[in-house]
């Protein structure tokens, strides 16, 4: 690398878009430590926590699309491959879409590009068997509006209360949509609320309780753990993506539904073959 910037190279040397890749990655991944007393320089690799955001960082020379991504036990640096495959008892599975994006392009990111490319080519399935990666409120929604059902295990809520025996989550929560009211499961109302945007910039709707239901209420303890005189409060979607996840969940909670998603396991033999 220093070489590169001595007087008597090329210049154009310095330009070349190898050359700048391979700058890229040594400043992503290495540094250069000079000993102030003896002058002695090592290189120093850099730990994960002090590199930027997978998203922003060229990982190899060769390949500079190519992005690191760890999913559970499995880490590597490249690409996803998406496949869409039909599933029909009565036909022969063919493969009807491939979709290819940088590891790090998550999988919720892509279910609506699926759908646009199967709409052009005229393969617009009506149910869209995906795993819990491709499922969010949002989509569930966007899908039905194509006419299609997307069928998968959403994502659960990790609040406490949802990992809690007794607690209230928010499916116990009664919600009034015309009122914009919400009703807790000791039949108390909410006093107020107000609209906000979620981390996508999407809507969310936020009600809160009233701090004298909430201060003695006789299964407090069940419902929040905020400090005193806080109240619950609760954070919704709106109606319609409300209704889409929960009805989704409940459905794949069921004997049918889980019997019904046993259709999904051919595209795990497809995705085998082409590892």
């Amino acid at each position: 690398m220093e070489r590169l910037q001595e007087s008597n190279l090329p210049v154009n040397w310095q330009q070349l878009s190898s050359v700048i890749a391979l700058q890229l990655v040594w400043q992503r991944h290495y540094e250069v430590i000079t000993d102030d007393a003896t002058g002695f320089q090592q290189v120093r690799f850099k730990p994960k926590q002090e590199l930027a955001k997978a998203t922003e960082g060229i990982e190899s020379p060769y390949d500079i699309e190519a992005r690191y991504r760890r999913r559970y036990e499995v880490n590597w640096t490249g690409y996803m491959v998406h496949l869409s495959e039909t599933c029909d008892d009565d036909a022969c599975h063919v493969i009807t879409q491939v979709m290819t994006t940088p590891a790090t392009v998550h999988e919720v990111n892509c279910t609506q590009e699926i759908h646009q490319a199967l709409m052009d080519k005229g393969l617009i399935p009506s149910e869209h068997f995906v795993d819990s990666a491709y499922v969010d409120a949002h989509l569930l929604v966007e899908a039905q509006a194509q006419g299609i059902t997307l069928v998968g295990p959403a994502r659960p809520n990790v609040t406490w209360q949802t990992k809690t025996e007794n607690a209230f989550d928010f499916t116990q929560f009664g919600v009034d949509w015309e009122q914009q009211k919400v009703v807790c499961p000791q039949g108390n109302q909410s006093i107020s609320g107000s609209p906000l945007s979620d981390r996508n910039n999407r809507p969310i709707f936020k009600v809160n309780f009233s701090r004298s239901d909430c201060t003695d209420c006789p299964v407090r303890a069940q419902c929040t753990r905020a400090k005193l005189p806080a109240a619950r409060s609760l954070l919704l979607m709106p109606q319609l993506q409300y209704e889409a996840l929960k009805s989704a969940r409940a459905i794949h909670a069921s004997a049918e539904g889980q019997q019904r998603y046993k259709r999904r396991a051919g595209i795990e033999g497809t995705l085998s073959q082409g590892v």
